[in-house]
């Protein structure tokens, strides 16, 4: 499987960076590249210079967070027909692509299991506004027909789904409150899924595939992932 992975990156963590790309190398795939999005500006020598890397500069969208914009131009470079969306603070481990092969069930879009540093699960095959199970972390052989992808969390795309749909970021920063889900309102990952599904692509999930999302201020309360408002060692209060 050959394979295109899109990094947005707002250009502050090199060292995570760096250790996502050591860690995409490591699974030695045949055929693949690693496309690296945002303010790329210090991104130079070592790693940054392999032939498998390739940037793409928008400090402008870097600068003001929008993400789907930054996805969408790396997506539009992609040379391979499988595209996964990675943030600047993931890491594959080492059976990741393994695991990914052994993958049999058909599929236009595959997530992956997410873990963050104390071992939780960070909204890998989870729904949002499903009328059964509302916004959960699903367990790995649970079945909704409200999945949605959870940011730059790994997964996996084909490439004709992306032909048809894209981020639409134009609407989504408009919005007067992406955090706002009480009111049903949308954040860019909800609705691009939400549009996915409507077009008719099979969201599936591969609980094999493991990878890491490298910030230890995340864990788990129930079937939640939050974040600690003052890092790990700050007070009990979650976003």
């Amino acid at each position: 499987m050959d394979i295109s992975f899109v990094i947005v990156t707002g250009g502050k963590k090199t060292g995570h960076i760096k250790r996502l790309l050591k860690s995409i190398r490591f699974q030695r795939i045949k055929n693949y590249e690693s496309i690296i999005v945002g303010n790329v500006e210090d991104f130079c020598g070592g790693y940054f210079s392999s032939r498998d890397v390739i940037k793409i500069s928008n400090i402008d969208a870097a600068s003001k967070g929008e993400l789907g914009v930054m996805r969408n131009a790396g997506c539009k470079k992609a040379r391979y027909s499988n595209i996964v969306i990675l943030d600047d603070d993931l890491l594959l481990t080492k059976d990741w692509y393994k695991n990914l092969l052994k993958f049999d069930k058909e599929y236009d879009i595959l997530t992956c299991q997410i873990r963050v540093p104390d071992g939780g699960r960070y909204w890998d095959h989870a729904c949002y506004q499903s009328p059964k199970n509302g916004h959960v972390t699903l367990e790995a052989d649970q079945e909704d027909d409200y999945l949605y992808m959870s940011g730059g969390c790994s997964w996996l795309m084909k490439k004709h789904v992306f032909e048809k749909i894209q981020y639409d970021s134009s609407e989504i920063y408009n919005m007067k409150s992406l955090k706002d889900y009480s009111e049903g309102k949308h954040n860019e990952d909800t609705y691009f899924a939400q549009r996915c599904r409507h077009a008719g692509f099979k969201i599936k999930h591969n609980h094999r595939s493991i990878s890491i999302h490298d910030d230890p201020t995340y864990t788990n309360l129930g079937r939640y992932a939050r974040r600690r408002e003052n890092g790990r060692s700050g007070s009990s209060q979650w976003t």
